[in-house]
């Protein structure tokens, strides 16, 4: 009689192969990093600013890429190790990602600091199994009144990666002219300042005139 083993269309054995079933985990492991690189956040930490007539609003947003990196963040606050993380351990989580988003960045109105740390948070995924690959992250608004007069904003941050930037956009409602930028580029048309590029020693200044 003849060998018996189901065959797919090329011959080959479909009863289990270990060497084949080896090499297509390989495989897959071996292109696991490049699918989750396509996702990957090129700059995870991004800050918007608005300039409204009666206050100051700073929009910020810290991601952790999706993967191994997202994979990694989770099981280090799964305290008791049972695959989920708890409303504590959310918590925790939260925390080091704001701490963490908050880690070089300063905020300057008028020369006075702004507490960042008032800011409304709003958590991304915090919530998902511990060995979930998908990306989280926190977003946080904060909102200070806007001072009378001529108006003076200070911005400085970096990424922890010394080769990235901290991307920023300024978004101005009201009508007042821009007499100084250190950098970036003002579009009257959109009201916006754009390509501000946050790194280590270049911080943005921005002057703006008072409210007509």
């Amino acid at each position: 009689m003849g060998d018996s083993t189901p065959r797919d269309k090329r011959g080959a054995c479909v009863r289990a192969n270990l060497p084949c079933v080896r090499r297509a985990l390989a495989l897959l492991f071996l292109f696991a990093p490049t699918i989750a690189l396509a996702h990957r956040f090129e700059h995870p930490k991004v800050i918007r600013v608005g300039v409204q007539r009666d206050e100051i609003v700073v929009a910020y947003s810290y991601d952790v890429n999706p993967g191994t990196e997202a994979l990694r963040t989770r099981a280090l606050f799964d305290r008791d190790a049972d695959g989920r993380l708890d409303a504590e351990e959310q918590a925790r989580l939260q925390k080091y990602l704001v701490d963490t988003a908050l880690l070089w960045m300063r905020v300057r109105v008028q020369d006075r600091p702004i507490d960042l740390r008032t800011s409304t948070v709003t958590a991304n995924r915090l919530d998902r199994p511990a060995d979930d690959t998908t990306t989280l992250g926190i977003s946080a608004l904060v909102r200070v009144p806007r001072p009378p007069g001529a108006l003076v904003i200070e911005l400085e941050d970096r990424d922890k990666d010394a080769r990235k930037h901290v991307p920023v956009v300024v978004d101005f409602a009201g009508e007042e002219s821009v007499a100084l930028a250190s950098q970036g580029e003002f579009d009257p048309e959109a009201r916006q300042l754009r390509g501000v590029r946050l790194e280590p020693e270049r911080a943005l200044v921005l002057r703006l005139s008072a409210q007509p």
